[in-house]
């Protein structure tokens, strides 16, 4: 529930940039990185909660590619999303102001 908790948070700067920033001609950019970020969340949560792959082929992911990896690695992957949608925000801030 935590993990899934944090995916679906992921929502929230996506509804919330979407309505503040409605004539930012950066909107879509912002809204495509927080999207990401909520989806690649979301999906590693799917991932160790139902233990793909290892749950298939027992033994073959003790070392590489279980599912706790592959979690860790969507989640790195959404944080990068969330930076890259943060430094769009940020040159439209630097350029227009506050």
């Amino acid at each position: 529930m935590l993990f899934t908790s944090m995916g679906i948070f992921g929502l929230v700067p996506l509804v919330h940039a979407g309505l503040v920033n409605w004539s930012n001609p950066k909107r879509d950019a912002i809204l495509y990185y927080e999207g990401a970020m909520a989806l690649s969340y979301l999906t590693g949560t799917t991932f160790y909660v139902a233990r793909v792959p290892e749950r298939f082929r027992h033994g073959w992911f003790d070392l590489a590619g279980h599912s706790h990896q592959i979690f860790h690695v969507l989640v790195v992957l959404g944080a990068l999303a969330h930076y890259g949608a943060a430094l769009v925000f940020l040159e439209y801030r630097d350029q227009v102001g506050c």
